[in-house]
């Protein structure tokens, strides 16, 4: 894993080489995770070959502040929260409670995020929420957890998926108290995916992880 230093985006990481839960390593320039990206950043993450931007906000938050990629072919908007699910910390009293509220009210939305990562054409993937952090982790999870093949059981339901997506109390930091889901975040947890060309994550040479 590296990280990148792109301008007007913060949090922004290379998750290339990092070990996957079936054995592989992620391959670098496969996946990247990032913070919302300003206007600036748009040149940088380009040209570090990001083809797909999958924007995991809310559609209001996207409606108020729109990403300057809105409308290029490489955007997709797909919210893993529920309209009405906008504030973490109403979701429950813990974040792992939160966490497992996220995947089981938006397993099917995870399961596009992760599906549409593993059907992406070839170059990076970006994938991001506002800061960077609790969506944007628990989606680069799933995907490490799972490989993200279409005629597989949906990762985001599966025991493995939710092994990986139960971390200690505190790996995202302290939150003031019911801060919106949009709000900006201090901290920032650091997971782990990998993505494929096509639906093959197992290691092989199309694939975005190498053996071992």
């Amino acid at each position: 894993m590296s990280v990148l230093s792109w301008p007007g985006c913060g949090n922004v990481r290379d998750l290339g080489g990092l070990p996957t839960l079936w054995g592989g390593r992620t391959r670098t320039g496969a996946l990247v995770r990032s913070a919302r990206p300003g206007p600036p950043a748009t040149p940088a993450l380009l040209g570090y070959g990001v083809r797909l931007v999958v924007d995991l906000r809310l559609a209001a938050e996207c409606a108020a502040d729109p990403s300057p990629l809105a409308g290029h072919p490489c955007y997709r908007n797909l919210s893993v929260l529920r309209d009405e699910d906008r504030v973490l910390e109403a979701m429950g009293d813990t974040l792992p409670a939160i966490y497992r509220a996220v995947l089981d009210r938006g397993a099917d939305r995870l399961a596009r995020v992760v599906t549409a990562i593993a059907r992406a054409e070839p170059g990076a993937v970006l994938l991001h929420c506002h800061a960077g952090r609790d969506r944007t982790g628990l989606a680069v999870a799933l995907a490490l957890a799972s490989p993200a093949s279409p005629t597989r059981t949906s990762p985001a339901t599966t025991p493995a998926a939710a092994r990986a997506c139960r971390l200690p109390p505190r790996a995202c930091g302290p939150r003031s108290p019911r801060t919106p889901c949009c709000a900006p975040s201090p901290t920032c947890a650091t997971s782990t995916a990998g993505r494929s060309r096509t639906s093959d994550w197992t290691g092989t040479s199309s694939g975005c992880c190498a053996p071992g």
